[in-house]
């Protein structure tokens, strides 16, 4: 089988910021929250520009972040949760694509501190067991890093207590199909509660 041609930080770019679009129109990246980023090779990562809006960005506009030492090129600062983002890159090194939603139901369960578990099949498939929740620290801090990054183990998404969803996977595409099952599965999960509440 011939090899694909690795994507160009530019063009991983592009692909980030379509990404990112399509996520607003399904209403899980309120305002300039969230973010997106893709591994370019094994020293460097493509990112979501920190407080930007996402219509307005432009591919030259993404920062590009080394791996090793978290040097960063481009017009403007990388996300403010960049310290997650390279440490699940340099702990997996499967993943090649990053997606943190603030998704509504899976947020819910975030903020109600449960977990999600494989309730339903699509779950184990998209995400290979049940979603960790990863204890809360603050935004962008190393804590919060490592905690996601227990919390995820193998699988390819967490929960990130009062705050949101983090998906992976071995690219951007998939990614955003395990954010989607994941908010899917949170939803109808947190239905099932209500009716069993009212029983």
């Amino acid at each position: 089988m011939k090899k694909q041609p690795r994507l160009t930080a530019r063009v991983l770019a592009a692909q980030i910021i379509r990404a990112a679009l399509a996520l607003r129109a399904q209403r899980v990246l309120p305002g300039t929250l969230g973010n997106i980023s893709a591994r370019v090779d094994a020293a460097r990562i493509v990112i979501t520009p920190s407080s930007r809006p996402y219509e307005t960005m432009r591919a030259q506009d993404l920062p590009i972040v080394a791996l090793a030492d978290g040097a960063v090129t481009g017009p403007f600062p990388p996300s403010v949760e960049t310290l997650m983002h390279l440490a699940i890159y340099r702990a997996r090194p499967d993943v090649a694509a990053i997606v943190h939603t603030h998704a509504p139901a899976a947020t819910a369960l975030a903020c109600l501190g449960m977990p999600l578990p494989v309730q339903l099949d699509e779950v184990e498939y998209y995400v290979g067991g049940a979603v960790q929740l990863a204890a809360h620290a603050p935004a962008g801090s190393a804590a919060l890093a490592a905690n996601v990054l227990a919390a995820l183990g193998p699988r390819h998404a967490a929960l990130m207590a009062a705050h949101g969803l983090v998906a992976v996977a071995p690219n951007l595409a998939r990614a955003m199909q395990i954010a989607e099952a994941v908010e899917h599965a949170a939803h109808v999960f947190l239905m099932t509660l209500q009716v069993s509440a009212r029983r």
